[in-house]
């Protein structure tokens, strides 16, 4: 507060979330990968001694960016968590298929947020509605330059118009029609009574 004004924190531009995302997650890979055999022996000066750097690299790069974004509660949640990792930044823990560096799995919080806020969230966003996109799939699914013939029944429209859609929603499923009634029937039964 200046003179009775709260004072908004500056937030700096921030170039590229993904390659900052991807420079943070690198320190805790080569930290992980410095903790490699430490569930088969104790860990080894040295390897310790990177594991510490790598993990407390990570701490300032995601609060550098946490900063840049202009996020003041993020940014004194994760300090507070790097308060109580600086006692110890190669702290691991064990579970059944071996150890695992405690700081980065809490660090991992943070970057998956990161990158639905940053990255993810910015990728092509589709903002036509679908029925929009199912019209005008009619000109690509009959076009000759594409498919050598018309679609020669239902079943080769459907898909035709999932390749088409693909491009847009990678992880679509094709249903077919017998599938549909299978799984809408007993809402069709509920909604009938």
């Amino acid at each position: 507060m200046a003179g009775g004004r709260t004072i908004a924190p500056m937030t700096l531009p921030l170039n590229n979330p993904a390659e900052a995302v991807a420079a943070i997650r690198e320190s805790l890979s080569k930290a992980s990968k410095e903790s490699d055999y430490w569930d088969v022996r104790a860990p080894e000066d040295d390897e310790e001694d990177l594991v510490k750097y790598f993990i407390e690299r990570a701490f300032t790069q995601t609060l550098v960016f946490l900063e840049a974004a202009g996020l003041p509660h993020a940014v004194a949640a994760l300090a507070k968590i790097n308060e109580e990792a600086k006692e110890d930044y190669s702290k691991y823990s064990n579970y059944s298929e071996g150890v695992y560096l405690v700081w980065p799995a809490k660090l991992e919080a943070f970057l998956e947020s990161i990158e639905v806020t940053f990255v993810r969230g910015k990728q092509g966003i589709v903002t036509k509605e679908l029925i929009d996109i199912l019209r005008a799939t009619l000109y690509s699914i009959t076009d000759r330059r594409c498919f050598s013939s018309p679609p020669k029944d239902e079943a080769d429209v459907h898909a035709r118009i999932e390749a088409v859609l693909r491009c847009v929603f990678p992880d679509l499923r094709f249903w077919t029609t017998s599938r549909c009634e299978e799984t809408l029937r007993p809402l069709v039964i509920a909604l009938r009574r």
